[in-house]
């Protein structure tokens, strides 16, 4: 009697089969075939060599139990999916036929010979050749590696999505963000929330809340307030950070290598702080240029200590990471001012303005074209009135951090006044581009973010 059951079961089996041929059933096949009812259902064990086909898709097994009523199959030990390029590896999972979707319920891996994909656990769609994979999921392709939580694939576009801990990396930069989209074929990505880049090489740093990356053109673009964070050490042992927050920041990694930061931009760096609308980091020259757009009202600032200096252009020249020389151009103009004296200020203005520094900070001043100034003199630290004067170009040497020197060329004048005529008149004693800015950004207001 239980031998005719088991006829019978062959049997349906067969006509199921020979229905499967002309729909869109799962065909199976494998070294031993058992029919029975499992929950109520028709199923149908395969053991051994085991090959499911539906269309296009074949996939390669262990076992199979196959369950009629719903077009499913349980796939067991050494599973292979199999779709034109693209295979799909684990150790367990099932196929519904219905749906045309694979699904993995231990670790599986993806790959389509451009691209490889693992993860704990993965879908598969074979209509639309898309994959959903999760937990611990690792993309690779063109030499980046992608980590993420969640992973979406579409192949035929070759778009992914990642979100939940994303991070990609390659051979020069880390990137950490919420989300990311990445299309391979136009190699262009877009970062969402919480972004991270970090440079390998150098360790800079560059945190914002969007970015887009046009890989072929060698440029990406990060908004959100960015900001760039970078740590030195001098050759003296002295550490020593960049900070720089814009509205935009711009990579260019051609030949020029240059980094573009856009609007309200704060820079400190040391003593130094600097606020002006654009800045460019030329990374090969080791020198940021600060420049003041046509439509601003307000120029570069940089200060320093007690000295403040402006003009239309700045140009900051780094050698063995410390600053070596400032250069301004365009309405330079410079002015120190006395703690003890507050309403008392040195200044200086002409067409060219050249600070040049030391491991002990600045040494020398140069002022090129229509100089004027005004310094206040004092004898042990009493105010003895000021000199002006004028010339065509001015040297002023430093040393510890005071005026040793000043020289004089081409044309020199001067003319001093004593101190009971600048006593209480000192607003009188200003050059025509006397400003003196406020707006002044503390490290921790550049760190924080707050616009001012």
């Amino acid at each position: 009697m239980k031998s005719g059951i088991n006829i019978i079961l062959l049997l349906l089996a067969f006509f199921e089969l020979a229905y499967a041929q002309q729909g869109e059933k799962i065909i199976v096949t494998g070294d031993s075939l058992r029919g029975r009812r499992y929950g109520g259902q028709q199923v149908r064990e395969v053991i051994g060599n085991v090959v499911l086909k539906q269309g296009d898709v074949v996939i390669n097994c262990d076992k199979a139990i196959q369950y009629y009523a719903t077009n499913m199959a349980e796939l067991i030990g050494n599973v292979v999916i199999t779709q034109d390029t693209l295979k799909l590896y684990t150790d367990r999972g099932y196929y519904y036929g219905n749906e045309k979707r694979a699904r993995s319920v231990s670790e599986v891996w993806l790959t389509d010979g451009v691209i490889t994909l693992r993860a704990d656990k993965g879908e598969y769609f074979t209509e639309n050749n898309e994959a959903y994979f999760r937990g611990n999921v690792r993309y690779e392709a063109d030499g980046r590696k992608l980590d993420s939580d969640f992973l979406r694939y579409f192949k035929d576009i070759e778009k992914i999505i990642a979100w939940g801990n994303a991070r990609l990396a390659d051979s020069a930069s880390i990137m950490t963000t919420d989300s990311l989209e990445h299309f391979r074929n136009v190699k262009k990505s877009f970062a969402y929330r919480h972004v991270v880049i970090t440079e390998i090489k150098s360790g800079m740093k560059i945190r914002g809340d969007y970015l887009e990356n046009r890989q072929s053109e060698q440029y990406s673009k990060i908004t959100g307030y960015p900001l760039l964070t970078r740590t030195d050490t001098s050759r003296t042992g002295k550490i020593d950070t960049l900070i720089m927050r814009s509205e935009i920041m711009e990579s260019f990694r051609d030949s020029i290598n240059m980094l573009i930061a856009l609007g309200n931009v704060k820079i400190r760096r040391g003593d130094f702080v600097s606020v002006n609308e654009k800045t460019t980091l030329f990374r090969n020259e080791n020198r940021i240029l600060t420049t003041r757009p046509e439509n601003s009202e307000t120029p570069p600032v940089i200060w320093n200590e007690n000295t403040q200096v402006s003009g239309d252009t700045i140009n900051i020249y780094m050698y063995k990471n410390r600053i070596d020389s400032i250069m301004i151009t365009g309405n330079s103009f410079m002015l120190s001012g006395n703690p003890e004296y507050p309403s008392r200020y040195d200044q200086i203005s002409g067409d060219i303005t050249t600070l040049f520094f030391g491991e002990e900070g600045l040494r020398l001043t140069r002022v090129e074209g229509s100089v004027l100034s005004i310094y206040y003199f004092y004898e042990e630290n009493e105010p003895n009135g000021l000199l002006k004067s004028s010339s065509e170009k001015t040297y002023i040497f430093i040393k510890d951090s005071k005026v040793a020197d000043v020289k004089l060329y081409g044309k020199p004048n001067t003319e001093y006044h004593p101190e009971n005529l600048v006593e209480g008149n000192e607003k009188g004693f200003t050059l025509p581009s006397f400003i003196i800015y406020e707006n002044k950004p503390g490290r921790e207001e550049i760190l924080s973010g707050v616009k001012k």
